[in-house]
């Protein structure tokens, strides 16, 4: 019996209020500028347009689209990912409540997890926006799979943009293939017939964008080096990160956990859809399934070696982790009595919370000490005549995810603090003996570096970021929160002497 289960304002009202809780604070960074933005922001629209030209993204249109944005101030950014992440949460709330009766009890629960999972906060870089309408158009589409197939159709193959949905295609066309035709579905003659187009879309959208928009230039090769070897290294470096991450949590951090634990159980405590039953073999095939759609979530970046990891900028190779985590956490948790069940879920539901107000507060630390740092050096002569800057950190003030400044950062920020594109910016940590060639192909527009030349021309500077001694107890308190930095400069460096010629 199908059962069709309208969004109810209740509901939907408590996966806001949740969602709010978790990632409203992306829009108080509304002004922030994290890793690839340094590439995009002063630079010409040409240089944009070509940029993404060469990462092979049909007509560039990811060009065209940050240009666009450029005109706009920066927190249309912020919006635009805080209100896709929300609408693809809805419209997956929508597919699930119209599937059967008897796993009804499982929307709500999913829908929930599926907005505040702890995966993806690299979602704070504006370079990403491409991935959160991908994502939103993805999950748009799935909902309209046999309501209107034009709209369906058209939604996937926009959102094949983000390549790792090409496999995570096969999620919506099963469950639209069983609701539809049974467990079956692939024997029947019939099938084929009628949904030749979804089981075609996939492939055809990959030959065409592989044929017509191959990567080239800086990006020749891009996406393209994938083999099962790379997958065991790569869960390796994933495993590692979650214990990594899991011994990283002090104890205030646990405390305010089962504050917001409390909260959510508090929220979902009177919801009936908590406290209902499911028989345990529904609960069993959810885990096996959740299971399932998470190896699928991960397989096109583990192909790649590129591990789904919370250090620096790898989560956004989590994009597609949320649902088949939900998924098989909302199995386990209906395995319990309802009231170990609500406590299971508030207990995972804080968790999230309090994940993502840390990687917000760490994000608004990491800006504002780039602010700081550009304030300190921004009028400085011995600086502003160098062309390699190498940058030491002693300020003690971590950045976001155990992330480093990467030269191009350095690039974006010297390029748009000085009004040109004449020095090349570089952590001491980084340091390579080929920027000292005249050809280094960092050398770039696209890095915001495109008039070094030869750094061997001009001075090297060696600047020392530090930061000011507290002198109270309040002032250390606040120190990370608003620094006061401070720079020794030693120009005439001798990196580049007695190098190969």
């Amino acid at each position: 019996m199908n059962y069709c289960l309208k969004p109810k304002s209740k509901q939907l009202t408590i996966l806001f209020i949740i969602y709010a809780i978790a990632h409203l604070w992306i829009l108080f960074l509304y002004d922030s500028i994290f890793w690839d933005d340094w590439t995009l922001l002063g630079a010409s629209n040409d240089v944009i347009i070509e940029k993404f030209r060469m990462v092979g993204l049909p007509f560039s249109w990811t060009g065209h689209l940050h240009v666009m944005l450029s005109y706009c101030p920066r927190v249309v950014y912020r919006i635009l990912t805080f209100t896709s992440y929300f609408l693809a949460g809805y419209f997956l709330f929508k597919t699930i409540s119209n599937t059967d009766e008897k796993i009804r009890v499982y929307v709500l629960p999913i829908a929930l997890l599926f907005l505040i999972a702890p995966f993806n906060s690299a979602r704070i870089a504006a370079i990403n926006l491409p991935y959160a309408l991908c994502y939103l158009a993805f999950f748009a589409a799935w909902s309209q799979m046999g309501r209107r197939p034009l709209v369906s159709i058209s939604l996937f193959i926009f959102s094949f943009n983000t390549a790792s949905l090409l496999v995570f295609y096969a999620v919506p066309f099963i469950e639209y293939s069983v609701r539809n035709n049974g467990f079956r579905f692939f024997t029947k003659k019939d099938f084929y017939i009628k949904n030749w187009i979804l089981i075609i879309l996939p492939p055809a959208f990959w030959i065409i964008k592989t044929s017509i928009f191959p990567p080239y230039g800086l990006y020749a090769g891009y996406n393209q080096g994938f083999s099962a070897s790379n997958i065991p290294y790569a869960l390796g470096l994933q495993i590692n990160d979650i214990i990594s991450q899991i011994y990283a949590w002090r104890w205030w951090e646990l405390l305010l956990a089962g504050l917001l634990s409390f909260i959510s159980f508090k929220l979902i405590d009177r919801n009936s859809l908590f406290t209902e039953t499911a028989s345990k073999s529904h609960n069993f095939i959810l885990i096996i399934l959740g299971t399932a759609v998470l190896a699928l979530a991960e397989f096109p970046y583990l192909i790649l070696a590129y591990p789904p990891r919370f250090f620096s900028w790898d989560s956004r190779h989590q994009l597609l982790m949320p649902l088949g985590f939900s998924m098989f956490t909302v199995g386990v948790a209906f395995f319990l009595s309802a009231s170990f069940r609500k406590a299971f879920l508030s207990f995972i539901i804080g968790l999230s919370l309090t994940f993502w107000l840390l990687q917000y507060k760490s994000y608004y630390i990491d800006w504002t000490k780039q602010k700081e740092i550009m304030r300190v050096i921004s009028d400085n002569d011995e600086i502003r005549a160098g062309r390699l800057i190498v940058f030491e950190d002693h300020t003690g003030i971590p950045n976001a995810n155990g992330r480093s400044i990467v030269y191009y950062e350095w690039n974006g920020i010297l390029a748009n603090l000085y009004g040109d594109e004449q020095r090349f910016g570089i952590d001491q940590v980084q340091w390579s003996n080929s920027i000292c060639k005249r050809n280094d192909p960092k050398f770039s527009p696209h890095y915001r570096s495109s008039e070094v030349g030869g750094n061997t021309e001009g001075d090297i500077v060696l600047v020392k970021l530090l930061r000011q001694a507290s002198t109270s107890v309040i002032d250390k308190a606040l120190s990370l929160y608003r620094p006061n930095l401070y720079i020794l400069v030693e120009p005439h460096q001798k990196y580049c002497d007695n190098l190969p010629q």
